[in-house]
């Protein structure tokens, strides 16, 4: 099978996606986390949508959630959430689109990254757990 078989160019497109998923995710603080995790799980405080990168009506792309802690206000906020996500993903190598394009098309199940979020949560919060009782033995 070459390289440029359909289903091969869709894992490798997938798994841009989720890289470019991981940078933004271990660069934002744990209460955007936490608001992602909530709007992902039962659509609190805001709704996490395809296609757009949120603004009014509280509805945010995971990007967005991630970089704002909240749903962009507007569609001027969307924008700033949108250069944010892009300056930290090309600290890295990659862009924004590596991640909207692949979630926009539905390539990447919200529940994948609702348990990746918890996931980050977790280690998070039992990170510094772990460690005083390290150094307490």
């Amino acid at each position: 099978m070459s390289a440029s078989h359909p289903s091969e160019r869709r894992q490798a497109h997938v798994a841009r996606a989720q890289a470019a998923f991981e940078v933004v995710l271990r660069a934002a603080p744990e209460s955007h986390l936490w608001f992602l995790h909530a709007a992902l799980e039962k659509q609190q405080e805001a709704r996490v949508i395809r296609g757009a990168w949120g603004g009014g009506g509280a509805v945010t792309c995971p990007l967005s959630a991630l970089v704002l802690g909240r749903a962009p206000k507007d569609e001027e906020q969307a924008g700033l959430a949108a250069i944010q996500s892009e300056d930290l993903l090309r600290a890295a190598g990659m862009h924004a689109r590596d991640f909207t394009n692949a979630w926009d098309l539905g390539l990447i199940p919200a529940w994948r990254l609702l348990r990746r979020v918890d996931e980050e949560i977790t280690a998070r919060t039992l990170g510094p757990r772990r460690e005083r009782a390290r150094q307490r033995h």
